[in-house]
C-alpha cells in the first residue's frame, strides 16, 4: 500500500459531515431560528446596558466599569460564536475546517472573551463586597481610574490564560457537537484542570464567600435598628413603671 492510498483512506474515514440544512432540515430551521434569536437578544441587550451605563451616571454606581467591561466581552462572544454556528449549519463543517486560521481566531477570541466576562463578574462581586462591608476603602480601591485599569487587566489576564493554547498547552478545533470552533478541552488534561479549577471553581468559591458576607452584613444592618428600637422601648417601659 502506497502513501497516497493511506492518505485516501484517511480522507475517506474522516469525511466531512454534510451541512445541517442538507442532512436534517427539520432540526436546521428551529436551530438557526433559536440561535438567531439568542444572538439578537444578546446583542441588543448588551448594547442597551452599555449605552445606559454611559448615558446615566446615576445607574449602577458600584462596579459600573466592570459591568460595561462584561457587556463588551459578551458582545465579542455573541458577535463571533453565534454567527459562526449559523454559517456552519448552512455551509457545513468543511467550510471551517478548510479555514483553520479563521476557526482558531474565533475560538481564541471567544475563550478570551469568556475569561474576561468571568473576571469582570469577579470584579463586580469584589467591588460590591468592599462597598457594603468596607465602605471606607471603596474609593481608594475602586476609583474610576483604578476600575478602568482593572478592566484592562482583566483582558490582559484573559489573553495570558488563553495563550497556552498557542504554546502547545491546549488547542482549538471544530466541535461537531456544537457546530462551532472552540477550545479543545481534551487536548491537555493539565490545561483543562487549570481552567476548570484555577480559573473557574476557585474564583467561584471566593465569589460565593463574598456574597455570603454581603448577605450577613445586610441582615445584621437591618436587624440593628430593630434591636435598638426594642432596647429603647424596654427602657421607656422601665422608666414608666418607676
Amino acid at each position: 500500500m502506497t502513501a497516497n492510498d493511506t492518505v485516501t483512506e484517511l480522507e475517506t474515514a474522516f469525511e466531512h459531515l454534510p451541512a445541517l440544512i442538507d442532512s436534517d432540515p427539520i432540526v436546521f430551521y428551529p436551530y438557526v431560528s433559536l440561535t438567531s434569536l439568542a444572538m439578537v437578544i444578546g446583542f441588543l441587550g448588551n448594547i442597551a446596558i452599555f449605552i445606559t451605563l454611559l448615558a446615566r451616571p446615576d445607574v449602577q454606581k458600584v462596579g459600573r466599569e466592570f459591568m460595561a467591561n462584561m457587556c463588551l466581552a459578551d458582545l465579542c462572544v455573541t458577535g463571533l460564536a453565534d454567527p459562526l454556528c449559523i454559517v456552519a449549519a448552512i455551509k457545513g463543517e468543511k467550510y471551517l475546517t478548510e479555514r483553520p486560521e479563521l476557526c482558531t481566531l474565533v475560538a481564541s477570541l471567544c475563550l478570551t472573551a469568556c475569561f474576561c466576562a468571568f473576571f469582570s463578574l469577579g470584579c463586580i462581586t469584589a467591588s460590591r463586597t468592599v462597598f457594603i462591608c468596607h465602605n471606607r476603602m471603596y474609593k481608594s480601591l475602586f476609583s474610576r481610574r483604578k476600575a478602568i485599569v482593572q478592566c484592562c487587566l482583566c483582558w490582559v489576564l484573559s489573553l495570558t490564560a488563553e495563550a497556552g493554547n498557542f504554546l502547545g498547552w491546549g488547542g482549538h478545533f471544530y466541535d461537531r457537537k456544537s457546530e462551532s470552533c472552540a477550545w479543545q478541552r481534551t487536548a491537555s488534561s493539565s490545561y483543562t484542570f487549570f481552567v476548570g479549577v484555577g480559573l473557574i471553581s476557585f474564583p467561584l468559591t471566593l465569589m460565593l464567600a463574598a456574597n455570603i458576607k454581603v448577605l450577613v452584613k445586610v441582615h445584621s444592618t437591618k436587624a440593628s435598628p430593630s434591636r435598638r428600637r426594642h432596647v429603647s422601648s424596654g427602657q421607656a417601659n422601665a422608666s414608666t413603671k418607676r
